[in-house]
């Protein structure tokens, strides 16, 4: 895991519209495991989707992804089977103890 303060540029590739450019606070987790095929990268965040059969819910990584947005933050994934998987998820930094 590392953390680090990221400056986005106006225009970013991949940069939400809704979110605006600036310094956010980037903590990125990775792992060398088996990554993720693109169909199931492309549902990980909704709402009951798992992989795990019975032991899961699928409530996990949405309601990251919920708390994220709704705090003006980004999730980034980059993940390839056989490669890995690594998750950077960006916080718009507190000043005064305020999200900007």
């Amino acid at each position: 895991m590392r953390a680090t303060t990221a400056v986005i540029e106006p225009g970013r590739a991949g940069w939400p519209r809704d979110r605006p450019p600036g310094r956010y606070v980037a903590v990125t987790v990775a792992d060398t495991g088996c990554g993720m095929p693109e169909e199931v990268r492309a549902k990980m965040f909704e709402l009951f989707f798992t992989t795990k059969g019975e032991r899961g819910t699928g409530l996990g990584l949405a309601m990251v992804h919920e708390a994220v947005t709704a705090a003006g933050g980004h999730i980034e994934v980059e993940s390839e089977v056989g490669w890995g998987t690594q998750v950077r998820v960006y916080w718009p930094p507190l000043t005064d103890g305020k999200a900007k």
